[in-house]
């Protein structure tokens, strides 16, 4: 029997998934090396950012399908490939470099958030790429309601909206009333694609659901924003779709989103800086914002970036052939957001990933059965290639490639149907499947939860203003400087690393149990 080749998967991804499950375990060896340990179903992570499912529940561990596939996970970054000697370095999580030999290796790496040096959009906003942002999000969401409640409450104890200018405990309250609010409750989405639009419709969703049912003074002050800009060509920096169905599902959504009431559209837009409190455009119009979800254009991940290997012009993606290799390559193979067919432009969507994937492990089955070194047919997309659900009354599918593509329109309890089966059917396994039905169900009958996670309840913020002696932060800094030396050469003598909550040594203030300074 021969031996199994080596067989190196960089990416978790839809791809990388298909084409685990559908690689030959007897023919090859597989090693999957990603630093997430989960493939993520996107289309729902607008959902679980506001509670409609469980992030938990949108997620398929990768160790069950490598447990099953005799296959290897290395949970690192890919930091480089060295095509001679045919090996991946790559570098744990802990920081420990290794190699990782391959025969074959297909980069899935996908791509990443890209703010494009824009001030203010790094610090100030939150990015939907995976379930720790929608987490955050949602936590934000649950934050600005209760700072607006809080808002509310003195203002509505004190006075009317319009006329509230107060002084409590000598602190000055600059910023109140109705714009205060507002401000605090304004949801800026940056992006036309059809996760944006998704967003959008659940937050629309979560206000008239749920925000008017808690919080019934705050809901007419909530607003939606859209921000959309990539596709109107307004950025220098920032190309419209160049394929069709691309084009044809955001324009398609975006007239959709338009009719809905409770979102402002602001198309063709550019955005010049961000802040804490508002985002300012290019046309001079200033949007008060207290979330920013920014949604606004990808780039290449560090690995394809860095890789000397064919790309398009701008370098964000690595030029494939008709066989989805790498130009260049006979070993290398890239499929999903990561690689562009040369002479064509596929939607840089899940379904065609799928495809692509199940292309390159039939192929090589093929391959490592036969003798022959024959090259396969070139990759050629089928069936359906997208679908965009906007709202209850309407769904849009994409099927076919090229020219060819028409979009054909869904309504009413059909169109709910087959965005919710197409969306229950892509889950990889029955338990998400059930859960996410389960989420569904629980959050229509009674409502998202509004359980906020990780809140400090046993300590007040440092300068409390309705304390007559404030204790700030600068005054207790100056008594760490000796704890923090002496901890670290400890940990040091010992072989060990501080992190950075060991050296948080609370104040000891006032106590009248401690001996004086000068005292024994």
């Amino acid at each position: 029997m021969a031996a199994r080749q080596q067989l190196a998967i960089l990416g978790s991804g839809w791809g990388a998934f298909q084409l685990l499950k559908h690689v030959d375990p007897a023919k090859f060896a597989v090693t999957l090396i990603s630093p997430r340990n989960h493939m993520l179903f996107t289309p729902l992570l607008s959902a679980a950012s506001v509670g409609t499912v469980g992030p938990r529940h949108i997620c398929e561990p990768v160790k069950p399908v490598c447990k099953d596939k005799g296959a290897r996970f290395c949970e690192a970054h890919a930091e480089g490939i060295d095509t001679k000697q045919q090996v991946v370095q790559c570098r744990s999580l802990q920081g420990e470099a290794y190699d990782v030999h391959y025969d074959h290796l297909v980069l899935a790496v996908g791509k990443r958030a890209n703010d494009f040096g824009i001030p203010g959009v790094k610090k100030h906003a939150l990015f939907m790429k995976e379930t720790k942002d929608a987490t955050r999000l949602r936590e934000a969401l649950l934050a600005r309601l209760e700072e607006a409640a809080c808002v509310w409450n003195r203002v509505t104890t004190f006075g009317s909206l319009d006329s509230l200018n107060y002084e409590e405990d000598g602190c000055e309250l600059s910023e109140c009333g109705k714009q205060r609010v507002r401000q605090l409750l304004s949801i800026v989405v940056v992006g036309g694609g059809p996760q944006s639009v998704g967003l959008a419709e659940e937050l629309l969703d979560f206000v008239s659901r749920d925000v008017t049912r808690y919080y019934p003074a705050l809901a007419p002050l909530v607003s939606v924003h859209l921000v959309e800009w990539a596709s109107r060509n307004a950025c220098p920096w920032s190309q419209p779709p160049k394929h069709m169905g691309d084009q044809l599902l955001r324009d398609y959504a975006l007239s959709r989103l338009s009719r809905r009431s409770g979102v402002q559209l602001h198309l063709g837009e550019p955005v010049q800086e961000a802040s804490a409190t508002e985002l300012r455009l290019q046309s001079g119009k200033t949007l008060p914002c207290g979330v920013l979800v920014w949604n606004a254009g990808t780039k290449p991940v560090p690995l394809v970036r860095d890789l000397d290997l064919s790309k398009t012009p701008d370098g964000s993606r690595l030029l494939i052939d008709p066989q989805l290799r790498v130009q260049g390559q006979t070993a290398i193979s890239a499929i999903g957001d990561c690689a562009q067919l040369k002479g064509a432009w596929l939607p840089q969507n899940a379904q065609i990933a799928k495809q692509q994937a199940t292309y390159i492990a039939n192929a090589l089955n093929d391959q490592a059965s036969s003798a022959s070194s024959s090259s396969s047919p070139a990759f050629a997309p089928s069936g359906l290639t997208g679908l965009v659900y906007s709202g209850g009354r309407a769904a849009e599918a994409l099927g076919g490639v090229g020219a060819s593509m028409v979009p054909r329109a869904l309504a009413g309890r059909l169109a709910w149907l087959a965005w919710r089966s197409a969306s229950w059917s892509s889950q990889l396994s029955m338990k998400n499947r059930l859960s996410v039905t389960t989420d569904r169900m629980l959050s229509y009958s009674y409502g998202r939860s509004l359980t906020r996670f990780g809140q400090d309840t046993t300590e007040l913020p440092v300068g409390n203003p309705r304390t007559s002696k404030t204790t700030s932060e600068a005054s207790i800094k100056p008594a760490w400087p000796k704890f923090d030396e002496e901890l670290t050469g400890l940990l040091g003598d010992l072989g060990m690393r501080p992190t950075g909550h060991m050296s948080r040594m609370p104040p000891i203030l006032n106590n009248p149990n401690l001996p004086k300074q000068g005292q024994p």
